[in-house]
């Protein structure tokens, strides 16, 4: 195992001389100065991160080329913290080069493309009316595996642009709609001009889906959960809000199935089996914000969000939950499921933030933050029957400040349990906390801490959080010197240590 050394030197990447000589490091022990993916010059921000097989994927928006471009980078991370890429990344796109034709290039997706690598998408853009998405896949090691091996990924063989005619240009992929992976190691992308699916080899599986009556803002989260129908062929569930953060006229569905029957000699069309359908649709138009989605394991979803139709005194927003299944069909109260109780207490601004993820047996578990005083998770299970203490089991509590208490993830870990993470924003400190799956109690008494010093909880997603594979969880962030960090949090129960010394070290 290579050993920890704490980067204080800018280390420029030199493309084609460090590709043999990976860098090394740990998660370092540090609070203050968690195990460093990349402190290149300028800023670093927007970090992606997924588990593979053998490792993690982290890719990120990049500063480095004297704060006149912006590029996408990526590292490789082992399960021991050891960094396999070269010191601070390998460049995934620098424009303008090739196709690309703009000095900005916008971290927009990232996918588990097996085999230890890993599909990335970006926007080639002006920053001001420009936007082509493309999509590339990397390898295990830091080439690419569409167009030659080696080859920079950026050019005309290794990179696929989405939707590039007949309207190239306004194709962009905004960053909180992603993609998802299909069941054949593919991808369902939804652009601002159309809805398609490209397989694994980065060849267009569909023809590009649009629909003009729908209403769909940019800046919103468009979740998307792929599904497979009972013929096996891929299908995915698209939920959207029907307007803007203030004007909304509530949330809405649609299926999309791939017929998987002309390929490979033609695109497929997708069948649309129903849509548009309404999820919750108000009387008047109310403020909605958050929009999130998990799969049901029966082939339906579950959305939540969090909407302001009720305001009294003490509550303005609260979250709401409904499932829909396989065949389109509502199957929880009208209006959906009233998940927080009177707590939310503010608005849909930047501080209201929640995340949600199923629960393994067809129900769904959620955790938001209150914007001035709580940390929350409630559990609902598949019939929609609330498991937790009602109004949320309470993670942390700050009575006398304001939005100092954020949360930014959630996931299920390998034993069953959830792990949360959260800001401290008075201490400075990002904590994660595991809650038992059957009554929502913390596990780790009063949390464990990922990182202690200044972290901006501005942007939602700015800490992603994954599964370790091993009952913990891997962590990205950016900090508030423009660096990026990581850290794992691990299991500490004696039970998971043997298991772990026995079975996988």
């Amino acid at each position: 195992m290579c050993s920890f050394t704490r980067l204080t030197t800018v280390m420029p990447l030199v493309a084609g001389l460090l590709f043999t000589y990976p860098a090394c490091a740990e998660w370092s022990d540090d609070p203050t100065l968690r195990t460093p993916v990349v402190t290149a010059e300028y800023r670093q921000y927007h970090p992606r991160l997924i588990q593979v097989h053998n490792g993690f994927f982290v890719t990120w928006q990049d500063a480095r080329r004297e704060n006149t471009h912006v590029d996408v980078y990526a590292q490789k991370i082992n399960i021991n913290g050891d960094l396999l890429w070269p010191v601070n990344g390998r460049v995934i796109a620098a424009g303008p080069e090739n196709s690309l034709v703009y000095q900005f290039q916008f971290n927009a997706g990232l996918v588990d493309a097996g085999e230890g690598g890993a599909l990335i998408a970006w926007n080639d853009s002006s920053n001001v009316g420009y936007s082509q998405a493309f999509a590339t896949k990397a390898t295990t090691d830091p080439t690419v595996a569409w167009g030659d091996p080696g080859e920079s990924i950026q050019g005309a063989d290794t990179a696929v642009p989405m939707l590039a005619n007949p309207t190239r240009g306004a194709n962009i992929l905004p960053e909180k709609w992603g993609m998802v992976a299909d069941s054949e190691r593919g991808l369902f992308v939804p652009l601002g001009t159309g809805f398609g699916r490209i397989d694994s080899s980065g060849r267009l599986r569909t023809n590009w889906f649009y629909d003009s009556s729908d209403s769909r803002v940019a800046g919103l989260a468009v979740p998307m959960v792929p599904v497979l129908e009972a013929d096996d062929k891929d299908a995915v569930i698209v939920f959207w809000n029907h307007g803007n953060t203030y004007f909304s006229g509530g949330i809405r569905a649609r299926k999309l199935v791939d017929p998987e029957s002309s390929w490979p000699s033609a695109a497929d069309t997708f069948s649309v089996p129903w849509g548009t359908l309404s999820m919750y649709e108000p009387e008047n138009s109310i403020s909605l914000c958050n929009v999130a989605a998990v799969p049901d394991n029966a082939g339906g979803a579950i959305a939540v969000w969090i909407d302001g139709r009720v305001v009294t005194d003490t509550s303005h927003f609260r979250v709401y939950a409904q499932q829909v299944n396989s065949e389109g069909n509502l199957m929880w109260p009208e209006g959906g499921i009233e998940v927080s109780g009177d707590v939310m207490t503010s608005s849909c601004y930047w501080w209201s933030k929640m995340f949600a993820v199923d629960d393994g047996e067809g129900g769904v578990v959620i955790a938001w933050n209150d914007s001035q005083e709580s940390v929350r998770a409630q559990r609902l299970k598949a019939d929609g029957s609330i498991q937790w203490p009602s109004g949320g089991v309470v993670l942390a509590t700050d009575n006398d400040s304001y939005a100092h208490l954020t949360s930014h993830g959630l996931l299920r870990a390998t034993d069953g349990n959830f792990i949360m993470l959260y800001h401290r924003g008075l201490e400075e400190i990002l904590v994660a906390q595991k809650l038992n799956a059957a009554m929502g109690s913390p596990m780790w008494g009063e949390g464990q801490v990922v990182f202690e010093g200044c972290f901006s909880p501005y942007n939602a997603g700015n800490a992603p959080m994954v599964t370790d594979g091993r009952a913990g969880a891997v962590i990205a962030w950016e900090a508030c010197d423009g660096n990026i960090y990581a850290h794992r949090v691990i299991e500490t129960s004696k039970e998971w240590d043997v298991i772990f010394k026995n079975g996988f070290e």
